[in-house]
């Protein structure tokens, strides 16, 4: 690559948007997708992030909607919600775990 590698990149697909960091000495470094590239002194951050493509989210065949569960012993209900395909539960053990087999039991 050139002195300024930021120059010789396209685009870059990260979820976070990047950033720069600029030292004591006036070197710049474009911050992307946990790479830093060395860049011109007079880089701008829209420059760098005009280089960004935010990746899209792939389309689930889950429609949205809010099913009602029974627990294991039948004796609560709980609710799994499903929005743009993420499903979620009200139940303990999502809140902690980030998973339940109640959510499990959603089927597309």
């Amino acid at each position: 690559m050139s002195e300024f590698e930021w120059d010789q990149i396209d685009q870059v697909v990260d979820v976070y948007p990047p950033t720069y960091y600029e030292n004591a000495k006036g070197q710049r470094w474009a911050v992307v997708g946990g790479k830093w590239y060395t860049a011109k002194p007079n880089i701008t951050l829209e420059e760098i992030r005009a280089k960004w493509v935010k990746p899209s989210r792939p389309k689930s065949n889950i429609k949205d909607a809010i099913h009602s569960v029974k627990s294991s012993d039948g004796s609560k209900m709980y609710t799994v919600t499903v929005v743009n395909g993420i499903k979620s539960c009200n139940c303990t053990g999502f809140g902690f775990r980030r998973d339940c087999k109640h959510v499990r039991s959603i089927t597309a």
